[in-house]
């Protein structure tokens, strides 16, 4: 009997910021000012007040300086506009971050969050959600890449460096995917169209998939990595998923009874031989130290 093994996200997460806190305190032992990260939050929504405050947790850890504007949500687009606008000429903000998702009064027929989005400046944007940011991952000349797509393939390369818990997160060289076959399940501007853009570059062949797309458990045969971010509970089983196959897991869903879980049918794949992120403890932890991986790197390019 075969048992899977467990991509620790949390682990490699703190690797990763110790790397970036290393890089933070070399920049401030030259006398300069820490990178600043900028969290605008709008409402009351109790998951994006758990979300910002990890990064504000994150960010202390990393030295980094972290400001939170809070906005009531019954803040009119003007308001909302002005914050940025004043956050895109702060010259010692260095990163702007929108919490998504805004309260529906803010959303018409007229704008969206895309709109809201589009008023960061590409220089400060660090999630790469402005069109120009995008532009670049798709050509693959971005400086810096979405946070959680990234922490995505940080996972993979540390998959595909056999889980080496000694070596530094400097260390872990970038998988080759050449010949690799890669299925993602989910098609957001936030995970799934960048990742799948990502893996191009890295030379994988990507398959894309969604929630509507019919026999999706025909598509995991013989696939190399699996990426799911849906937000379906038990998408689908370890049924068709081939030996030593990598599993992403990217989706976040609370059952009836307060469990956490994720896109995949994690039980089923308690006697399969792959590889597999828990949730939580996979992604999530990876997405926030890539975001303070980015503020540093916008602080630098600026």
């Amino acid at each position: 009997m075969t048992n899977p093994t467990i991509i620790d996200g949390t682990f490699l997460a703190m690797k990763k910021i110790e790397a970036v806190r290393e890089q933070v305190e070399k920049i401030c032992s030259q006398s300069l000012r820490a990178p600043k990260l900028a969290v605008i939050l709008v409402g009351d929504n109790e998951a994006s007040k758990i979300y910002v405050r990890n990064k504000e947790k994150k960010a202390k850890e990393c030295f980094i300086d972290s400001e939170t504007i809070i906005l009531p949500s019954d803040v009119s687009k003007e308001e909302l506009e002005e914050t940025i606008f004043k956050l895109n000429l702060d010259e010692k903000v260095d990163a702007i971050l929108l919490q998504l998702p805004l309260p529906q009064n803010l959303i018409s027929d007229s704008f969206d969050e895309k709109y809201f989005l589009s008023l960061i400046s590409p220089s400060k944007d660090v999630d790469c959600l402005t069109s120009f940011n995008q532009g670049m991952v798709f050509n693959g000349s971005s400086s810096i890449y979405p946070c959680t797509p990234q922490g995505v393939l940080n996972l993979i390369d540390f998959t595909y460096s056999d889980l080496d818990t000694s070596i530094s997160f400097d260390s872990i060289k970038s998988a080759n995917l050449a010949g690799k076959s890669a299925l993602i399940v989910g098609r957001s501007l936030l995970v799934g169209k960048p990742l799948s853009l990502m893996l191009l570059n890295r030379n994988a062949t990507v398959t894309m998939a969604h929630s509507k797309t019919q026999n999706l458990q025909d598509l995991v045969k013989d696939k190399d990595i699996i990426v799911t971010a849906t937000g379906y509970p038990k998408l689908f089983n370890s049924q068709n998923v081939k030996d030593g196959a990598i599993l992403i897991d990217v989706g976040i869903n609370k059952l009836e009874n307060g469990k956490l879980v994720g896109d995949l049918d994690f039980e089923s794949f308690k006697n399969k031989d792959c590889y597999i992120t828990p949730v939580p403890g996979g992604v999530g932890p990876m997405t926030i130290a890539s975001l303070m991986e980015n503020v540093v790197k916008l602080y630098k390019n600026r």
